[in-house]
């Protein structure tokens, strides 16, 4: 069984061979931020603005901010 392995739905087409990789961001079906939002985010985190008040004002929680503050996830995203 070696190589075999599951594909979800949102990775159909994705061989794992791929120099891309999986859907990233807002290119994932999954996701709950667009880019747009995550680049706003960014800058109010850079304002030193709280991480459960930018949370309230967007569908995910403070952890969720707390990631993309800590680069963990969106970091292919950047603030112009």
């Amino acid at each position: 069984m070696s190589g075999d392995y599951l594909i979800p739905d949102d990775m159909t087409g994705w061989t794992g061979r791929d120099s891309k990789g999986p859907p990233r961001g807002g290119n994932s079906r999954a996701a709950s931020l667009t880019v747009e939002h995550v680049r706003e985010i960014k800058r109010r985190l850079n304002a030193g603005e709280a991480a459960t008040k930018i949370a309230a004002d967007f569908p995910v929680t403070a952890k969720q901010i707390g990631r993309i503050k800590r680069r963990e996830s969106w970091s292919h995203v950047h603030v112009d």
